[in-house]
């Protein structure tokens, strides 16, 4: 027994039409059974053009150009110990790494000869003869008391007397002058002496420049024979910091304004953040640029990578269209639209400011005209 069937197909075409063709299969045609047998209906797509394209409309909005200055919080006061004579061996090291230290205090010292014995016999002899040019004075009147008694109560008090008196009076006078000459050139020779060798023994020293935390001590530091300029220590400050950012990074100093807050973009505890910083003494900006956290913020950890999103110009309520869309062919930009049959044409265009993702539109289009994204 015969069967036939009827096919209908639905066709999508690249204008987006669809044609539905019915045909029905009738039975009890000549030739067919008692019976009729239920029909069945295949629907085949059919798929869009490959000439199809997706469109942007060129339409009216803002064109924002920024730059992006990244940011590292850091203490901006550090002191590196650095050695300013070769040959130099450290004989002991009084902090290690992680020590709270104060300026002035004694760091490590250098192994020079024993100079403690003379330090001792120079300080001795000093005190010695200041004790002794001070008798001077009183060894001086007594023989002078002397020589008057001798003259009043054991001499005739003649002229020749007279002159013996004066000429004894004169011996002593010198006699003393020489003395305290003496006594002095010998005290200011051994406190010349004492001065270099103490002068040698504090060269000898290292001490903080300043209060922090010693972030770095060479480990092999005691015992080391160290060269000149090798740094072998270094004090942070923790107490001042600051976010820290290159010269060299920054497109335009002028988008930054002193005491004028802007926003950064930080990692806290894995979590993105906005925090308020403020441009900090920018009459010094040079090589390095510093921002600095309104008083009141803290638990910033040192290390913390921020991001400054700042603008370097805009264009309001102008002709856009997305900077992807726009190309370029001998220093001239074009866009592609759709012509006659959609068929791509390029069309010329000028362009004015190139922002983050839309290009200004200066002449070439119009509102509402469609561009060839893709």
């Amino acid at each position: 027994m015969g069967q036939k069937l009827c096919m209908v197909n639905i066709k999508t075409r690249s204008l987006g039409r669809l044609v539905v063709l019915f045909s029905i299969l009738c039975f009890g045609m000549s030739g067919c059974g008692p019976y009729m047998e239920e029909e069945e209906a295949i629907v085949q797509i059919e798929q869009p053009d490959e000439n199809s394209y997706s469109l942007v409309v060129a339409s009216i909005g803002d064109v924002l150009k920024t730059g992006k200055l990244r940011c590292t919080y850091k203490q901006i006061e550090e002191e590196e110990i650095q050695i300013s004579e070769d040959g130099k061996t450290i004989a002991q090291v009084y902090v290690a790494e992680g020590d709270k230290v104060v300026k002035g205090q004694l760091l490590a010292e250098f192994k020079i000869d024993s100079n403690q014995e003379l330090i001792d016999e120079l300080e001795y002899r000093i005190a010695r003869n200041t004790l002794l040019l001070g008798y001077t004075d009183i060894d001086e009147t007594y023989e002078l008391s002397g020589r008057w008694w001798t003259y009043v109560y054991q001499s005739s008090g003649s002229e020749s007397d007279m002159e013996r008196l004066e000429d004894a009076i004169d011996s002593i006078h010198q006699t003393y002058r020489y003395k305290r000459e003496d006594y002095q050139d010998a005290i200011d020779l051994d406190r010349q002496l004492l001065e270099l060798t103490l002068q040698e023994i504090e060269q000898s020293r290292i001490y903080a420049g300043m209060d922090g935390e010693m972030s770095y001590v060479n480990p092999e530091l005691e015992g080391l024979r160290v060269l000149e300029g090798q740094t072998v220590m270094k004090i942070i400050d923790n107490t001042k910091c600051l976010f820290e950012a290159r010269a060299s990074d920054l497109k335009d100093e002028d988008c930054f304004q002193d005491g004028e807050a802007v926003s950064m973009n930080i990692l806290k505890n894995r979590i993105s953040i906005d925090v308020e910083v403020i441009p900090y003494d920018m009459e010094h900006w040079e090589d390095t640029l510093y921002f600095e956290l309104p008083e009141g913020s803290s638990d910033i950890q040192v290390g913390t990578v921020g991001t400054i999103v700042y603008t370097l110009d805009t264009r309001e309520h102008v002709l856009t269209l997305p900077s992807k869309v726009i190309r370029t062919a001998n220093g001239r930009n074009y866009v592609y639209v759709l012509g006659e049959n959609d068929v791509r044409e390029v069309k010329w265009i000028e362009t004015g400011l190139w922002g983050d993702t839309m290009v200004e539109i200066i002449s070439g289009l119009e509102e509402g005209e469609y561009v060839v994204q893709k």
